[in-house]
């Protein structure tokens, strides 16, 4: 039956995308010897974010139903999560992809040492630099790194934040975080 607002079309267990959203999806994926890693939009939890009609579903959880049809409803409040074998949330290669309940992503989670704060060689960021979107390359970054540094030079000249960023098109608050290095900290002048 095919399902208008999410463009999927599902049949016992299988999920048949149409051309125009795996076009869409696979144009997103940058595919290296290991991860295949998701260029798209991503979430606070830097989880790769894909649009079918008018809802977003986590790319990983797509890649998983490309290649394997339909996910299990699985039980409790999660249902059935698709878990990464790599700790990679960017990854959608269906080879490092498995199912699991949100009990078992939590006992895997702990095995591997993510529980908690990661620091040094077991946080995310180093072991995955290919996955961090920083500055222009951020799909959602309204600047880039030359326009960082010219606000950076005129807050150091002496002009407000304020009219800056009203220039810019973006909040006080973004100024400032550029100034304190909470954002854009791979910029300097």
């Amino acid at each position: 039956m095919q399902n208008a607002k999410t463009n999927i079309a599902e049949t016992s267990g299988s999920v048949n995308f149409s051309e125009t959203t795996l076009k869409n999806f696979w144009s997103k994926v940058n595919k290296t010897d290991t991860c295949w890693i998701w260029t798209g939009c991503t979430n606070a939890v830097v989880y790769g974010g894909f649009n079918i009609g008018r809802r977003q579903v986590r790319a990983h959880r797509i890649s998983w139903m490309i290649h394997n049809g339909t996910i299990p409803k699985g039980n409790g409040y999660h249902g059935t999560c698709v878990c990464h074998s790599c700790d990679n949330p960017l990854c959608v290669n269906p080879s490092h992809l498995f199912l699991g309940s949100q009990s078992e992503n939590i006992q895997d989670m702990i095995k591997k040492g993510r529980n908690g704060v990661s620091f040094g060689d077991k946080n995310g960021m180093r072991k995955h630099p290919e996955s961090v979107q920083r500055g222009s390359l951020c799909t959602t970054a309204k600047l880039d790194e030359d326009k960082v540094i010219q606000i950076k030079k005129r807050v150091m000249g002496g002009e407000k934040q304020s009219s800056i960023a009203r220039e810019f098109s973006v909040t006080k608050t973004t100024i400032s975080y550029i100034m304190k290095r909470k954002s854009w900290r791979h910029v300097s002048i």
